[in-house]
């Protein structure tokens, strides 16, 4: 496993590589200046991850598993952010992880591409029904967001450096569209309901585990609640409380301070009697992974939309063709009209004109 993290697990059987580049820690040491202008995200990336294509390549560690990444029996690579390690995939069964759950982004690179008229993008989750202004925000969304990203302001700076790496590697996006399936960490019981693939598999709450005893003092605390009960407070691992500028920080406190509950706010076992046939979210994506590697990729697990350009997929060629047809069957007609029309009044008209 390489990441920037520390090591999380002292299994045997994990190796944790730890690439050491600071960009992902730099770039996000305060999220919520990040959300005072427009665009302000999109600059972050485009600074960030071209430069972690630039150097990640150059590390030993990282250079020596790239030589030897045909040795794996799966590559399994988080589906966000991570373009530029789409190297590693060239060539060999690859999977993705969705950990924010459903990407309609994604979603369209695996052939399913989902209808804008009730699925919200990732940005904006629009309340249901849409109204017509909400549906025409959110097609517009649909189609912007993934040429903003992959077209135009951030693939081609990592493609550039990737390229000057791997001259003769195809596109990123180009092996993007062969991976095999995607874990997504979502379940169709909280979410909105939509149509899947084979190739998407929803295990979410996989990261779940048995709940440990609660330290002492924390246990009484919570008990202490009563009927009101405890709200837990936290922003993630990515965005860190002492990051937060004081005036937000202040906000909380007053809104906390409002509550009837008590507030935990975090500032920096199995189930019994269940039947054989019942395939944990831990449990499925093992599975479905160990099935990737048996089958070599699983490529009848792709959806052959993955494969079409937009103009196919759209069938805007067969749409084209049929206008063709169309347009020269409406001109055969008006030719014929006026053959027709010549046999039976042309020489009768010609004959009176004469008289």
């Amino acid at each position: 496993m390489v990441s920037g993290m520390p090591p999380a697990s002292k299994h045997p059987n994990i190796l944790e590589i730890n690439h050491g580049m600071q960009h992902m820690n730099e770039g996000t040491k305060n999220m919520f200046d990040l959300r005072k202008g427009k665009g302000k995200y999109l600059d972050m990336f485009k600074v960030m991850l071209p430069s972690m294509a630039h150097d990640m390549y150059k590390l030993p560690a990282i250079k020596e598993l790239y030589d030897k990444r045909k040795d794996f029996d799966l590559i399994v690579i988080n589906h966000m952010f991570n373009e530029f390690a789409y190297p590693f995939a060239h060539e060999v069964p690859f999977i993705t992880v969705a950990t924010p759950g459903m990407d309609f982004r994604q979603s369209a690179v695996l052939g399913n591409v989902l209808n804008p008229a009730y699925v919200s993008n990732m940005m904006v989750n629009f309340a249901t029904p849409m109204s017509l202004l909400d549906r025409a925000r959110n097609t517009f969304m649909h189609f912007w967001m993934p040429f903003l990203w992959r077209k135009w302001a951030v693939v081609p700076l990592i493609q550039k450096e990737i390229s000057a790496h791997f001259p003769d590697l195809p596109p990123l996006l180009e092996i993007e569209r062969n991976q095999s399936l995607t874990l997504m960490n979502t379940h169709f019981s909280i979410t909105t309901p939509v149509p899947l693939l084979p190739s998407q598999i929803e295990v979410g709450a996989m990261h779940c585990r048995p709940a440990k005893p609660l330290p002492q003092d924390l246990e009484a605390w919570i008990a202490g609640a009563g009927s009101t009960g405890v709200i837990y407070f936290s922003l993630g691992s990515i965005a860190r409380g002492e990051t937060m500028p004081p005036q937000y920080r202040q906000a909380f406190v007053e809104a906390f301070r409002r509550l009837p509950q008590r507030v935990l706010w975090k500032y920096e076992g199995e189930l019994e009697g269940l039947s054989d046939n019942l395939t944990t979210p831990q449990e499925r994506a093992v599975f479905w992974t160990e099935y990737v590697i048996r089958h070599r990729g699983a490529p009848q697990l792709r959806c052959p939309g993955a494969q079409l350009s937009w103009v196919e997929f759209l069938m805007l060629d067969v749409l084209g063709l049929l206008l063709l047809a169309l347009l020269l069957l409406l001109l055969l007609a008006r030719r014929l009209l006026r053959a027709v029309s010549a046999a039976l009044f042309g020489s009768g008209g010609k004959k009176k004109k004469r008289d």
